[in-house]
Formats: structure tokens, C-alpha cells, sequence
């Protein structure tokens, strides 16, 4: 696969934070967005051509390169999770940023980013992760008799916690899908990496088989 096009993307997005639709221009991107609703071929197709870094019960994710992730739908719940990942919205100072994707979803392709561990979150935030996801649980379940997380009233001024918690707001992303793993280090900034579990998601893809797996 010839990323060059890819790459060309890349620094065009950087200095432009508008989502726009363009024509697909790889005819590797092109042939997954052809196979239609059979997702077994574009994952065969991709185990070939890429490593393969991880899947989950809906997407799966290769690396194209030094700086490029393809996240692949295995499913219908990763074709909306991918739409989700893909709203302008979620393009954020503390978000890793979409480069491209299919228009129903099938994959998108973002920023690489490199696994963080608490130590090197704690250094760069200023504050543990577990304190963190505490405080935005906090401040956004109406109904919690938990005490005030330690450090809160600092930690909810600073920059990272506003734009995550305006993430919770504008685009209702679960605080339960905060985790370690969803986040990634790019340029040394702690950015959200995995942004495709919202309460829409839920309701459409989830919902029906949490309530029948626990009757």
C-alpha cells in the first residue's frame, strides 16, 4: 500500500481542524470500502498488508505506519463506533486526530500514538489517572453521594479535564470507557485515542444485548 497520499493528508490536517469530504484516492482504502458488509474480507485484507496491533468485540486496529493507525469495523457496532470517532466534534486539543474514513464507517485512519502507563500520565497531567476519571465522574453524575475526589477543585481548572469533560457534555462519551488504554502519548501530550463509545452507540448497538445477557 502506498501511503504517500496518506502522509500528504496528515500535514494537511494538521494546521486545518475542518472536517471535509474528499474523493478516496488509495485504491487499498478503496477495495475495503467496496466489500460491502463483509467484514471477515476487509480484516484478511488488512492481516495481509499490516501489523496488526489489537482487536476488540467491534474494531480492529494495524498500523500503516510510524504515524498512522487504520481502525477497522469487525462488525455493525464498529461501523458506529467509527462514525462516532469521526464527528468534528471530537477533532479536540486533547483528542489523537482523525486523518481520514469511509463514509459508512468501515475504518478510519488517525494519528498513531504511543501506550501511556500512570507514571508517565501522572508526569505529564500533573495527576494521577484514577484522579482524573474520579473528578470527571464527579462532576457529571448528578446523582453521587461519593465525597469530593481529592485535589478536585485543581483538577477541574486545568485544560485536560475541561476538554474531556466537554466531550462527557457535547457528544455524551460514557465516563465507563475512560480508560488507561483509551488514552495514548503523541508530542508528549496525553490525547484521547479511542472516542467511538458514546450514549447513542450504546442505545443503537448495546443496549438490547446487555438487557438480554442479564435476564
Amino acid at each position: 500500500m502506498n501511503i504517500t497520499h496518506l502522509k500528504k493528508l496528515t500535514k494537511k490536517f494538521a494546521s486545518d481542524v475542518k472536517m471535509s469530504l474528499i474523493p478516496n484516492e488509495d485504491p487499498f482504502l478503496k477495495r475495503l470500502s467496496d466489500c460491502g458488509d463483509d467484514f471477515d474480507k476487509m480484516n484478511e485484507m488488512a492481516d495481509e498488508e499490516f501489523e496488526k496491533l489489537g482487536e476488540g468485540s467491534s474494531r480492529a486496529a494495524y498500523r500503516l505506519s510510524e504515524d498512522l493507525i487504520l481502525k477497522l469495523a469487525i462488525n455493525s457496532k464498529g461501523t458506529a463506533q467509527n462514525l462516532q470517532e469521526m464527528q468534528k466534534d471530537l477533532q479536540s486539543d486533547c483528542t489523537a486526530k482523525i486523518i481520514c474514513g469511509d463514509a459508512q464507517g468501515k475504518w478510519l485512519v488517525m494519528e498513531s500514538t504511543e501506550n501511556i502507563t500512570n507514571k508517565s500520565f501522572k508526569d505529564i497531567i500533573g495527576f494521577s489517572f484514577d484522579q482524573v476519571i474520579k473528578s470527571l465522574s464527579f462532576a457529571h453524575n448528578n446523582e453521587s453521594d461519593d465525597p469530593k475526589p481529592r485535589d478536585y477543585d485543581q483538577i477541574k481548572d486545568t485544560a485536560f479535564f475541561r476538554c474531556l469533560s466537554n466531550l462527557v457534555i457535547d457528544e455524551n462519551l460514557l465516563l465507563g470507557d475512560y480508560k488507561l488504554s483509551s488514552f495514548g502519548i503523541r508530542n508528549g501530550k496525553v490525547l484521547m485515542r479511542d472516542t467511538g463509545f458514546s450514549k447513542s452507540v450504546y442505545f443503537s448497538n448495546y443496549k438490547d444485548s446487555d438487557s438480554s445477557s442479564s435476564s
